[in-house]
């Protein structure tokens, strides 16, 4: 909760848990490499 600013910083842990591991992405596998893609309209 230090590295957080603004708002967030008064979020329950539940409420943080859900905003922070609910982000529109996918996990890519290229070759033997794997990628993290988050979707550009996520903040």
């Amino acid at each position: 909760m230090l590295a957080l600013t603004g708002k967030a910083r008064l979020w329950e842990p539940r409420r943080l848990r859900h905003r922070l591991f609910s982000a529109a992405a996918q996990l890519v596998t290229t070759g033997r490499r794997l990628h993290l893609r988050i979707a550009a309209h996520w903040p």
